[in-house]
Formats: C-alpha cells, structure tokens, sequence
C-alpha cells in the first residue's frame, strides 16, 4: 500500500506527504519515525522497509 501511495504521489507531482511508522527500541519503547516524500521514495526504491519492524 505504502508503495502504491508513493508511485500516485509521484506521478501527481504531489510532495506533500508523509508516512509516520511506529516501532519498538531495544527498552520496549514506542517511537514515532516520520519519513517525508524524498525519505519514503528513497527508502522504496533502495527496498529498505518502510513498515516497520
């Protein structure tokens, strides 16, 4: 979903988005990581995971 979200946002020259995951750090910790357009196409297209983990 998120991949189909970035290829529609690209190919509607939309850059004003963002996707925010929640993960757990090592302590059990919930943290919030924000990846903005160019973060989100980068991490895609270097097939890192964009979900979480």
């Amino acid at each position: 979903m998120l991949e189909s979200f970035a290829r529609v946002a690209k190919k509607l020259d939309e850059q004003d988005i963002s996707c925010t995951t929640l993960v757990k750090n090592k302590q059990q910790e919930i943290k919030a990581i924000t990846r903005d357009y160019e973060m989100l196409l980068d991490s895609i297209e270097q097939e890192r995971e964009v979900r979480g983990w």
